[in-house]
C-alpha cells in the first residue's frame, strides 16, 4: 500500500505554502489526494507524479555557438 501524506507533509515535499496546496486541490489543479471523512492525505506516488508531471527540461536559450578559437583555416575561407 502507497504511504500516505499529511495536508503538511505533502506541501512541505512540495515546497509550497499549506494554503497553496489547499486553494490548488480548491481548483483541481493540485496532485490527486484521498479524502477519508474529512481527512485530505496524498499519496506518495501521486506527489512523484505531479512532479514528474510538472517537470520542465532546460535547453539552451540561445543556440550553441563555437568559439573563435575553434574555427578553423576551411570555416575563415567560407565566410564572406
Amino acid at each position: 500500500m502507497d504511504v500516505l501524506l499529511t495536508v503538511r507533509e505533502a506541501a512541505a515535499r512540495l515546497r509550497i505554502s499549506k494554503p497553496t496546496l489547499d486553494r490548488w486541490r480548491f481548483e483541481g489543479r493540485g496532485p490527486r489526494y484521498v479524502r477519508l471523512g474529512t481527512r485530505v492525505l496524498y499519496p506518495r506516488t501521486a506527489i512523484e507524479e505531479f512532479l514528474e508531471a510538472n517537470s520542465i527540461a532546460t535547453r539552451p536559450a540561445f543556440p550553441q555557438r563555437r568559439l573563435l578559437g575553434s574555427l578553423t583555416d576551411a570555416d575563415v575561407a567560407a565566410e564572406p
